[in-house]
C-alpha cells in the first residue's frame, strides 16, 4: 500500500481498510475471465466442451485461443467453474524449433549435416 507519510500520521482509510484502490472497483457490466492450458508446452487444445461450459449459471461466453480455451462470465467463480468443465483435450504440436529438428535428422537419429 502508497501511503503520503505526513510528520509519521498515517490517515484513518490507511489503517481501518476503508481505502479503496483501483483493484476494488467493479464497473458495471464487468466480466471475468479464466483460461484453461494444455499442461505440455506446446500443446493446443483437441476438444472442447463447449456445452458444458457454458451450462454453468453465469458464463457468457467460451472461446478458443492460441494454446488454450477462454472462458469469460459475469464472476470470477463462475469463470472457474466454466474452465473447469471445458475439461479440453490437447496435442503436442511442433515449434519451429522443434521442427526444424527433426528435418536435420534422418530415421537412424543421426544428424543429416554429418555430425
Amino acid at each position: 500500500m502508497v501511503s503520503l507519510d505526513l510528520n509519521g500520521v498515517l490517515h484513518a482509510v490507511d489503517v481501518d481498510g476503508t481505502a479503496v484502490f483501483g483493484i476494488d472497483s467493479q464497473p458495471r457490466g464487468l466480466l471475468h475471465a479464466a483460461i484453461a492450458r494444455p499442461t505440455a508446452f506446446g500443446a493446443k487444445p483437441t476438444a472442447i466442451n463447449r456445452a458444458a461450459a457454458e451450462a454453468e449459471p453465469g458464463v457468457t461466453g467460451v472461446f478458443e485461443i492460441d494454446r488454450g480455451i477462454g472462458v469469460c462470465a459475469r464472476t470470477l467463480e463462475a469463470a472457474w467453474r466454466g474452465r473447469d468443465a471445458s475439461r479440453a483435450g490437447s496435442r503436442r504440436i511442433a515449434t519451429s524449433c522443434c521442427a526444424a529438428s527433426r528435418r536435420s535428422t534422418s530415421s537412424s537419429g543421426v544428424s543429416s549435416s554429418g555430425r
